[in-house]
């Protein structure tokens, strides 16, 4: 007797095993009933079991093999390989589902871009590449995730809360190959002047940064901008032993770039966001003043009052007074030019040829 074998996942539909034992039976001239009294079971199990609605055990694989002489791993198999056949094609329809998910990531040219997903116009594609890419079963299942973060957001029309998910996402994924030990605030405090001095540094910057963190238990990440996620920062906590620092790349002026660094270590150090995650706009109701206190932080730790109010009152903001007021506090001048057209003592327009621009080698 030829046994019909389909294999798995090749077809648009799932045959039970059932359907092979009904044949069985067809060329034994054996009914349903006699069957069931040979296997020592109820018909309407046997019923069952042929139209695909119950299992075919581990227990009745070993009767089918002494009743039909068909051995137990041939059943087990089939049983197994239509089980996942109708798990993919419930896969599938769950896929078609998620297509309008998927379509609302206008950033995903960008995250294949820079190799966080694979590149694909094919709509299933795009949804398996996304939920890889968010460890996530299903795309619904991403305004879920505890991205605990308190992030620097410019008022922006073109925001995206896919492409804020994925940015985040990238920096969490980059994390997990940062060694890190466990988190200590006064290793972190007694760190800043080491961060601060970085500034001062044109190459290796960003891996000094990574190390001297790491140490205090916090893993710094660089990403790039991506569509839809005007981001210049973002920290959360991993654990209560790691916390997690990311840092944009768009506008990576030396201004832009080290007031985002120690706005978020700011967070760190006045305690934020460690006992109830939360992604805080810049412009969130409630969430205003942590992010004034991080300001606050960055602002004085970088550039301290008493000197700073010392340098205003000479009212002289020339080029050549920048650079001697930055190497008397041992800062690097696009922060202090920063500062200055922030605060509208100077036009922006005045620091264009002063403003440093970052590079990194990502």
């Amino acid at each position: 007797m030829a046994i019909r074998k389909v294999p798995a996942g090749k077809s648009d539909y799932a045959v039970p095993p059932g359907s092979t034992l009904q044949e069985t039976l067809e060329y034994l001239d054996m009914t349903q009933k006699e069957f069931a009294d040979r296997m020592g079971m109820a018909p309407k199990t046997i019923n069952e079991i042929i139209k695909g609605k119950a299992p075919i055990t581990a227990e009745t694989a070993i009767k089918l093999d002494t009743v039909l002489g068909i051995s137990a791993n041939f059943w087990t198999t089939m049983e197994a390989n239509y089980r996942t056949d109708l798990a993919r094609l419930e896969n599938q329809k769950r896929i078609a589902l998620e297509h309008s998910i998927a379509s609302e990531f206008l950033c995903y040219a960008d995250m294949s871009r820079h190799g966080w997903v694979v590149p694909t116009r094919e709509k299933g594609k795009k949804v398996e590449a996304l939920r890889s890419f968010f460890g996530v079963a299903s795309l619904e299942n991403i305004q879920s995730l505890p991205y605990a973060a308190n992030f620097r957001l410019k008022e922006y029309s073109k925001t995206s809360f896919f492409a804020i998910m994925a940015w985040l996402r990238q920096g969490e994924r980059m994390a997990v190959d940062i060694k890190t030990a466990p988190f200590s605030l006064d290793r972190l405090r007694a760190a800043i002047p080491d961060l601060r001095a970085l500034s001062l540094c044109h190459k290796g910057f960003w891996e000094k940064i990574t190390t001297i963190c790491a140490k205090c238990g916090i893993a710094v990440s660089f990403i790039p901008h991506i569509k839809g996620a005007p981001i210049n920062g973002a920290v959360r906590w991993l654990s209560p032993k790691k916390a997690l620092v990311s840092l944009s790349l768009r506008n990576a002026y030396a201004d832009i770039f080290w007031f985002s660094f120690f706005h978020e270590l700011g967070h760190i150090i006045k305690g934020h966001q460690k006992s109830e995650p939360f992604i805080s706009y810049s412009q969130s109701p409630g969430q205003c003043r942590l992010e004034d206190e991080a300001d606050e932080y960055a602002r004085d730790a970088l550039i301290p009052p008493a000197p700073f109010d010392s340098f205003l009152r000479k009212n002289n903001f020339s080029y050549q007074a920048v650079e001697a007021f930055s190497e008397e506090i041992q800062i690097h001048p696009g922060i202090v030019w920063g500062r200055l057209a922030k605060e509208k003592r100077i036009g922006w327009n005045e620091i264009a040829l002063y403003r440093l621009k970052l590079e990194f080698p990502l």
